[in-house]
């Protein structure tokens, strides 16, 4: 009998020991789970506005948060609350990625990381000095995004005064009593003289506008003057008054028809002194090659420049009458003519004169 009570109180010592042992058990487990609910870290780790990583962490430093979530930062990538901080229970963690901007300034160029801001924050990081009239492309104010290149452009204004000649201008007036086509000088015209202020712009060293800003006139220019006749009336001894539409001062030389018999030399080729290849005693314009006298039914003949004197025009030589332009003549060429003589010997006797050749109308 005493035996059997000490079995069986051996026995439910066992049992008591082992269901103190699950005891135990199940409260360590309880105290470890409320120790890991307690002290565990949450982080949210935002990247750029855009990435979201969230970890749970024992570590105690933001930094320990950040390689937990095995985020590679750059050098110049900045994090908020820095990475020495302390982890809070919850924790929100803002990394910012550096980005590169490019800026162009006095022939050198320099780059910069940086996480954001405007163009004037990142020039004052450079100690880039700006004048005043100095460009910044883009403007200070513009927002930085990745490979952003801003250049700065030095702007110089220089002042300088330049002289320049004022043009005469030229007055011409009628005068009844000047025949037509006659142009006479009265007075002189003389250039004047302005000085401008002028404003010089020069970008980068090199110019790229000049404006004149005032002009002061030193001297007035003294205009030209001309008279010009109008008087188509002409008047000789021995002959009715003669309507004229113009007058041309003239050089006047003679020649012959070109024949064997005026007497005019012929070379090896049998083109004549005075009128070449066409020896034939035929004018330009068919008409025969024969001297007039100058009377307004036998006129001169006379070789001119088409472009000044029309074929076919009568006209009035002063000094020699009447005469009729029938011929042309490669030597002829602007206020020329040259008039029809009998015979070699007095075409060169005629010689070279200046005179007066009235178109008539």
């Amino acid at each position: 009998m005493g035996n059997a009570r000490t079995f069986f109180f051996g026995k439910w010592a066992r049992r008591k020991y082992l269901l103190l042992i699950l005891v135990s058990f199940l409260l360590g487990a309880l105290t470890l789970s409320l120790c890991y609910a307690n002290f565990q870290k949450e982080a949210v780790i935002k990247v750029d506005e855009k990435e979201e990583v969230i970890i749970k962490t024992w570590g105690n430093t933001v930094e320990d948060a950040v390689n937990q979530a095995e985020i590679k930062l750059g050098p110049e990538d900045k994090v908020y609350p820095s990475l020495d901080e302390d982890l809070d229970k919850e924790t929100k963690i803002f990394i910012m990625r550096a980005f590169p901007v490019y800026v162009t300034a006095d022939n050198k160029e320099r780059v910069v990381w940086t996480t954001g801001g405007n163009v004037k924050e990142v020039i004052d990081e450079l100690d880039i000095w700006v004048g005043t009239f100095d460009e910044v492309d883009p403007s200070l104010g513009t927002m930085l995004k990745p490979d952003l290149e801003i250049n700065i452009s030095r702007i110089e204004r220089d002042y300088v005064v330049e002289e320049h000649e004022i043009p005469f201008s030229v007055i011409k007036r009628s005068n009844q009593n000047l025949e037509r086509g006659i142009t006479r000088l009265i007075r002189e015209g003389e250039p004047g003289l302005r000085e401008d202020l002028v404003e010089i712009v020069i970008k980068d060293g090199e110019e790229i506008e000049r404006k004149v800003h005032s002009t002061t006139v030193i001297d007035e220019p003294i205009e030209k003057l001309m008279e010009t006749g109008e008087n188509t009336l002409l008047s000789r001894s021995g002959s009715d008054n003669l309507r004229f539409d113009r007058v041309i001062n003239v050089v006047a030389t003679a020649y012959c028809p070109g024949t064997v018999e005026t007497g005019c030399p012929i070379d090896v080729h049998g083109h004549s002194q005075c009128t070449g290849r066409y020896n034939n005693a035929v004018t330009s314009s068919g008409r025969a090659a024969v001297a007039g006298n100058g009377t307004k039914d036998n006129p001169h003949l006379i070789a001119v420049d088409p472009g000044v004197i029309p074929l076919g025009s009568l006209v009035y030589v002063d000094g020699y009458g009447f005469a009729y332009a029938a011929d042309r003549g490669g030597a002829i060429r602007g206020n020329r003519i040259d008039i029809l003589k009998g015979n070699h010997n007095e075409a060169l006797r005629f010689g070279r004169k200046e005179l007066k050749v009235y178109v008539l109308k």
